[in-house]
C-alpha cells in the first residue's frame, strides 16, 4: 500500500510539473509583448521559485526590483530566493531592504534574524529576533528562535526564559522542549533536562540528537542505565556508523571502566571498529580545532594560537609514547576526554597563568588516554 502511495505521489508530482511548464510557457510569451508587466514578472518568478529554479526565480525577481525598488514584499521573496541559492549574506541584503520599505512588519525582522543565524552573526540576529518580539509578542516560534540565539551567545538563562515564553503561547512544539532541555544542561540542571527531553520525545520520538542530550543529562546525574539506553536509541536512529551516539557510549563505558564503577544493569556493547594510532588522531586536524574551540575562550586569550601550540607539543610528547598498532576509540571520543580532564581541573585552571593552563591541556590528553586503557601503554 505503501508503494502504491508513492507512486500515485510521484505521478501527481509529474502532473503539477507538466502544469507549471504549460502555464510558463503562457506566460513568457505574454511577457514577450509586455516586457514591463510586474504581475507576469512575479508570477513567472513565483512558478520558477516552486521549480527549484532558483537561478531563473532571482533573474524574474531581480528584473522585478528594477521596477518597484521599495516593494517590501518583493524584496522579502528575493531575499527568500539568495536563501534557497545558499547566499544568505545577499539574503540579509533584500530583507533590510524589506525593513526599510516596511519597518512595522514583524516577519521581516524574524526572516533577517535567521539570515544573520545562518551566517553566525548571532548578535544581529538576537537584536532582530526581539525587535520581532515587540512588533508581534505572541509568535511563539520567534520567540523560540530568540532562545537559540540567547544559546550561542552563552546566554543559558535569557534563553530558557525566551524558551518559557514560547511554550506559555504554544506547548504542542518538540523542540521548544527539547532546546530548552539543552540549555538546561548547559547549566547544570539536569534534572530539568531530563524532563524537558522526556516531554520532547514523547512528541516526537525519532531525533537522534534529543536521546544524546538527554543520555549526557543522565550521565551527570550518574543515571548509567538510562544513559546507555538513550545512547543505544540514538544510534538505532542515526544512519551513520560512526555516528555521535557511538563515541559518547565507547566514553561511558571507558568512564566506568576507570572509576572501577559498578556495571549492574548496564547491557554490554559490541566491539567498535579499530582506528589509526593515537599520533595520527592527536595531530588531526579535527581533534585540533575540537581542542582549541573548547579550550580558548574558556581559558586561553585570543591572541594565543592554541592550535599551533597543540601541535607543536604533542610533536614533542608523542615520541616519548609507546602505542600499540591500534586503538578501539572512535577519534571524535578524543574531544570529549580532554574535556573531561578540563572540567575535573576547572576551579584550578582559574588560577593559572597561560602556561600552566596549556601544560594541563596535554597532561589531560596523557592521562585520560593511560586512564581509559584504550591501547596507550607506557609513558617513559
Amino acid at each position: 500500500m505503501q508503494a502504491k502511495w508513492k507512486a500515485i505521489e510521484k505521478l501527481a508530482k509529474q502532473i503539477e510539473l507538466k502544469e507549471d511548464e504549460m502555464e510558463l510557457q503562457n506566460l513568457e510569451k505574454a511577457l514577450a509583448q509586455n516586457p514591463d508587466d510586474t504581475d507576469l514578472l512575479v508570477s513567472i518568478g513565483r512558478i520558477y521559485f516552486q521549480m527549484k529554479n532558483y537561478e531563473k526565480s532571482k533573474a524574474f525577481f531581480l528584473q522585478l526590483l528594477a521596477h518597484e525598488p521599495e516593494n517590501p514584499g518583493i524584496n522579502m521573496e528575493t531575499a527568500f530566493v539568495f536563501e534557497w541559492l545558499g547566499d544568505d549574506a545577499q539574503a540579509a541584503v533584500f530583507h533590510t531592504k524589506a525593513i526599510e520599505a516596511d519597518p512595522r512588519h514583524a516577519d521581516y525582522y524574524h526572516w533577517r534574524g535567521c539570515a544573520y543565524g545562518r551566517l553566525g552573526e548571532y548578535e544581529k540576529a538576537l537584536h532582530d529576533f526581539k525587535q520581532c518580539g515587540v512588533l508581534d509578542p505572541n509568535n511563539a516560534k520567534n520567540h523560540a528562535e530568540t532562545g537559540f540565539a540567547c544559546t550561542q551567545l552563552d546566554e543559558y538563562t535569557e534563553a530558557i526564559d525566551w524558551y518559557n515564553k514560547a511554550l506559555a503561547l504554544d506547548d504542542r512544539i518538540a523542540y521548544f522542549f527539547a532546546y530548552r532541555g539543552r540549555n538546561a544542561v548547559f547549566m547544570e540542571r539536569y534534572d530539568e533536562a531530563v524532563v524537558d527531553y522526556d516531554k520532547a520525545i514523547a512528541m516526537y520520538g525519532d531525533c537522534a540528537e534529543w536521546y544524546e542530550w538527554r543520555a549526557c543529562a543522565h550521565r551527570f546525574l550518574e543515571n548509567y542505565p538510562q544513559a546507555v539506553a538513550d545512547y543505544a536509541q540514538a544510534m538505532e536512529l542515526d544512519e551513520d556508523e560512526d555516528c555521535y551516539a557511538k563515541s559518547r557510549l565507547q566514553s561511558l563505558y571507558g568512564h566506568l571502566k576507570a572509576l572501577d564503577l559498578p556495571m549492574d544493569g548496564i547491557p554490554p556493547i559490541q566491539a567498535f571498529p579499530e582506528i589509526a594510532q593515537l599520533p595520527l588522531l592527536l595531530l588531526g586536524e579535527d581533534f585540533l580545532e575540537d581542542v582549541s574551540h573548547f579550550v580558548e575562550p574558556l581559558l586561553f586569550p585570543k591572541y594565543v594560537d592554541l592550535r599551533a601550540w597543540l601541535k607543536a607539543e604533542l610533536n614533542v610528547t608523542l615520541p616519548q609514547m609507546r602505542v600499540q598498532d591500534h586503538l578501539k576509540i572512535p577519534p571524535s571520543d578524543a574531544i570529549f576526554l580532554v574535556n573531561g580532564a578540563i572540567q575535573w581541573r576547572r576551579d584550578d585552571l582559574v588560577s593559572m597563568n597561560i602556561e600552566q593552563r596549556a601544560e594541563t591541556v596535554i597532561e589531560a590528553i596523557r592521562r585520560y588516554y593511560v586512564q581509559l586503557d584504550v591501547g596507550l601503554s607506557n609513558i617513559v
